[in-house]
This record gives C-alpha cells, sequence and structure tokens, in this order.
C-alpha cells in the first residue's frame, strides 16, 4: 500500500480515496475512472446489491506484481438507491480499507438511456448452474460476485460462503465450484457427492435471482469425476489446515511477543532495582566518610584510570617477557648450531683427534651429525683408529 509516489505525479486531481491506517490517500486518476465506470455498468445492467470487481487501472494497480491482486467491494442499500459501503481488499494479506468519492457518488446520476442500458445488458457476465429439469438458474447477487471474483483472480476452486443460501452456516462452504477447466465449471455438494454444471456467459439477471435447492442432477459414478471430486476435497481439506496453521502462527507470534515483552520488562526491574541498591550503598559510603558526591566520583574516575594504565603495564611487561624469551632461544640455538669441534674437544682432551677429523673436513659439532649407529661407526670411529693406528 505505497502510494505517495504515484499520487504525487498525478495529471490531474482524483474523485477516490481511501483509507490507508487512518490516513485517507488520494487514488490516480485512471483507477478513480475504473470504479466511475464499474459501478455505472453494475447499476445501469444489474439488479445486484452486492458486488466485486478487480483494480487494474493506474499506476499503481497496473503493474505486474499487483495484478489482480487488489478487489473493490460495493453493497448498495436494499432499494439501490444509495453505496452503502465500499472497500478496497487485498487478497494476499486480507486487509482491507473503506473508500470514498469526492464529490460523492450519485446513482441517480449513473442512469443512460433505455436503449443504451439494454445493449450493455447484453454483455453483462451471468453465472448460473442446472437443475434436475436441465434448467438454468441464476445464482443471487452475492454469489454472482463471490464467483466473478475468484475467476477474475485465476482461482482453480471457490468454496460458496455468502449470499442468501450458501452464507446459511449449515451450508457454508459445503459447495465448491470447481474453475480450472474453463470448458466445464462445476458445483459439488462436498457432503453427498452430487455435482450440477455451472457457466459463466453474458446476459441479463433476472429481477428475483433464483433460490438455489439441494437438487441432485446425478451421482458421481464414474472414476473421472470420482478423482476430480477427490481432489478437490483435498485442496480444501489443504486450504482448511493451511488457515488453521496461520492462524495458530498469529496466535503463537502474540504470545511469543508477550513473553519477550514480559521478560524484557522483568530485567528492566532486575536493573534498576541493582542500580538502586547500588546507588544506596555509594550514597551511605558518602555519608560515612564526610566527602562528597564530586569528590567521590573524580575518586572513582582516578581508580579506573589507573586499573586501566596497570592493566596497560602487565600486558606490555608480558610482552617484552616473551620477547626477551625468544631472543634467549634464537641465541642458545645459534650458538648450538655453530659450535666447532675444536673448542667442544678441546674441553673434554680430545685434542688429538681435532686434527684428524679437521683433515675429514669435520669442522662444526654438527657435521658428526649421521642418520644411525652404523654410519657414526664406519665414517668416524673406524677413520679415527686407523689414522691414530697410522701415527
Amino acid at each position: 500500500f505505497l502510494w505517495s509516489k504515484y499520487s504525487n505525479n498525478m495529471s490531474q486531481r482524483s474523485n477516490w480515496i481511501w483509507n490507508q491506517n487512518g490516513t485517507w490517500t488520494q487514488l490516480d486518476s485512471a483507477a478513480s475512472k475504473q470504479i466511475d465506470d464499474e459501478l455505472r455498468n453494475k447499476w445501469n445492467n444489474t439488479q445486484q446489491k452486492q458486488f466485486n470487481f478487480i483494480m487494474s487501472k493506474g499506476a499503481f494497480f497496473s503493474r505486474r506484481e499487483n495484478q489482480a491482486v487488489y478487489a473493490c467491494n460495493v453493497e448498495l442499500n436494499s432499494s439501490r438507491t444509495k453505496i452503502k459501503s465500499i472497500m478496497q481488499i487485498n487478497s494476499r494479506t486480507g486487509m482491507f480499507g473503506d473508500m470514498r468519492r469526492n464529490p460523492p457518488f450519485s446513482l441517480h446520476q449513473l442512469q443512460q438511456p433505455q436503449q443504451q442500458q439494454q445493449q450493455q445488458q447484453q454483455e453483462s457476465i451471468i453465472w448460473s448452474w442446472k437443475d434436475e429439469t436441465q434448467t438454468w438458474r441464476v445464482y443471487d447477487d452475492i454469489t454472482q460476485g463471490q464467483l466473478e471474483l475468484a475467476y477474475a483472480m485465476n482461482q482453480k476452486n471457490v468454496s460458496l460462503n455468502q449470499g442468501p443460501y450458501f452464507g446459511v452456516p449449515q451450508r457454508q462452504n459445503v459447495y465448491h465450484v470447481s474453475l480450472d477447466n474453463p470448458a466445464s465449471f462445476v458445483q459439488i455438494n462436498s457432503k453427498t457427492g452430487y455435482f450440477s454444471e455451472v457457466r459463466r456467459a453474458k446476459g441479463s439477471l433476472p429481477s428475483t435471482p433464483s433460490i438455489q435447492q439441494d437438487h441432485r442432477p446425478r451421482r458421481i459414478d464414474d472414476s473421472a469425476d470420482r478423482e476430480e471430486l477427490g481432489r478437490i476435497k483435498m485442496q480444501h481439506k489443504l486450504l482448511q489446515e493451511n488457515i488453521k496453521m496461520q492462524d495458530y502462527q498469529i496466535r503463537n507470534l502474540t504470545k511469543n511477543k508477550n513473553d519477550a515483552l514480559m521478560f524484557e520488562r522483568k530485567e528492566m526491574e532486575s536493573a534498576e532495582r541493582d542500580y538502586k541498591r547500588y546507588d544506596d550503598q555509594v550514597n551511605a559510603a558518602i555519608d560515612k566518610t564526610g566527602q562528597t558526591q564530586e569528590n567521590v566520583e573524580r575518586f572513582l574516575k582516578l581508580i579506573h584510570s589507573l586499573i586501566g594504565q596497570t592493566a596497560t603495564t602487565q600486558a606490555n611487561a608480558d610482552k617484552l617477557d616473551s620477547q626477551i624469551n625468544t631472543f634467549r632461544t634464537l641465541i642458545e640455538r645459534e650458538c648450538q648450531d655453530k659450535l666447532t669441534v675444536e673448542s667442544y674437544f678441546s674441553e673434554r682432551n680430545l685434542d688429538r683427534f681435532i686434527p684428524i677429523l679437521a683433515n675429514r673436513g669435520i669442522i662444526l659439532c654438527q657435521h658428526l651429525i649421521r642418520n644411525n649407529e652404523d654410519e657414526v661407526k664406519r665414517d668416524i670411529l673406524d677413520y679415527l683408529e686407523r689414522k691414530i693406528n697410522q701415527q
């Protein structure tokens, strides 16, 4: 329901406005004209007291994502001389808002010449059903509107639950009309299994619509019809389950919100009690020491700053200690890697082996490293023994 960018660019002032959460919002001229035309057509060419039509004109309703989404529901008074109510409905969300026209809509001014009325009546859409005598019976005005709205919104199945016959509690949602096959619409009584043909055709409404009766033109007796009935029943069951699930989610959402608000309220009350207790303790300490609140505040700031500086100093000391340990390890490793045979053997009175090993190219202690004991014996010990024997 975002209209601001459309209403700001209207080339002329619109007649129709609607109530958007307490704010009356103006429709653009094309949408306003569509409402006038629909009212004029229904009032001149039908005897309906309640009807619906899809909003499809104007910058907003003509957008692809808004097609067949918004509808107008109109109800006239019993004498069809005045609009009793008119509202806009969003079929996706179920949200609705009242509508009105400035200046008010006068139905008497819509009357057209008789010849033009008769010509337009030939083009009116009439919904009817076939009774057991193969006679087409016209639905009442309210049911006409419900069926036409479902057809315009491309619904595959509609449960009849409005009007003087289908609106009675014991008949609500008992009769279903299947609209998924344009060549053959069917009305089915889900309790008895009886069904009747339904058609949508051009014509004129009689002054008194036929009263729907629980006729039994024929019973479902072939597998195709039974399969169709089963599919419609399943769709209806799934629809009811979906409605129940949505109701549960709405109730659960409300409960969760209330629980969350209650938890936050308790948290705030607990925090308020803690604050009051600490504040009382601080005030009591101030009274005992004879200090002022300003001095205590300054003292706490100094303590907080000292704690921060102490933590920083400790962190720096830990970092320096770590660096010193790393440096010590590196020095020890470097000294170990560069230790010479001469210095190592001299400390252990093994001087006579130094020149022998040097002749073999063993200068550093790391040159003495071998893969296993056999290599040590062959490359070093046996070599030393031969050289000593030769001396």
